[in-house]
């Protein structure tokens, strides 16, 4: 049921819907007193459109001037966890407000490494030091190996020839990142080519 204005039933205030109950109530009685009579005194179809629900023009003027309540935290949708993800593949959350959350549980990494990789899949690895990308383009390139890598790098600019060569890549300082966070949990290879100190 919507109020005028295209308010939901639930948006209204405690007073709002009373108010639009006792419309709903009088307009049901003249609907009926209404069909008793000759149609020819029944009002006209825009007339009775143009009538306000009570409800809404209560509403209105008791919630003037002031922002929408928050929804309670009881009805809220909970945020996902790590324990949410147990056991599930990234197929079962299609929920916007889902993929949201993975997106924030996976930091900077790929969503899809959250999930445990399906039959088939490539192995996945991760590359520190990444630099412009030549460990990813070599592998898949030359050497033709199948590869899921997510490359890592502290220099913006060779993140950005990286993911230009068409790598998936992090610009991140290894040295803050969590060995153990759960998007690395399923990795199988591991490339580490620091650069060498100039003085």
């Amino acid at each position: 049921m919507r109020a005028q204005g295209g308010r939901r039933w639930f948006d209204l205030t405690p007073e709002g819907r009373r108010a639009l109950a006792l419309w709903e109530q009088a307009r049901r009685q003249d609907t009926v007193q209404y069909a008793e009579k000759d149609t020819a005194h029944r009002p006209s179809k825009s007339r009775m459109q143009a009538w306000v629900p009570l409800a809404a023009q209560a509403d209105e003027e008791r919630c003037a001037g002031t922002e929408p309540a928050e929804i309670p935290a009881t009805f809220a949708r909970p945020s996902l966890t790590y324990a949410d993800l147990e056991g599930k593949r990234l197929s079962d959350f299609t929920a916007p407000a889902d993929l949201a959350d993975l997106e924030r549980l996976a930091g900077p990494g790929p969503v899809r490494w959250l999930f445990a990789p399906e039959l088939g899949d490539a192995p996945r690895a991760v590359n520190l030091f990444c630099g412009c990308g030549g460990w990813c383009v070599g592998l898949r390139k030359i050497l033709g190996a199948n590869v899921d890598m997510l490359c890592i790098d502290k220099s913006a600019d060779a993140v950005a020839t990286s993911r230009a060569a068409g790598c998936t890549a992090v610009c991140a300082d290894i040295t803050l990142l969590d060995p153990e966070h759960p998007v690395f949990r399923y990795t199988a290879i591991l490339i580490a080519s620091p650069p060498f100190p100039v003085e």
